[in-house]
């Protein structure tokens, strides 16, 4: 039978995307709090900032998360 040949394919890119997109929710479940927190922070220059105990800082500049990359020590990332 072909049709399972044909769309076996599509079938696991859908898995793939599926836990590519659980993924993305916990890291944004992690690093949302923090960023809003004053937690972490990311520098004009993209570059993140990692404070543990920092507080929220009042009247910050907005930052230019769209081009941002994070940095989370690892003992900070959640298993499983």
């Amino acid at each position: 039978d072909r049709f399972p040949a044909i769309v076996a394919p599509s079938f696991r890119m859908i898995q793939k995307l599926h836990l590519q997109i659980q993924n993305l929710r916990r890291t944004r479940d992690l690093l949302l709090p923090r960023l809003l927190s004053g937690q972490l922070a990311v520098s004009a220059n993209g570059a993140p900032s990692y404070q543990p105990g920092a507080t929220p800082q009042a009247e910050s500049p907005p930052h230019p998360i769209a081009h941002a990359s994070f940095i989370i020590p690892s003992q900070t990332m959640p298993h499983g």
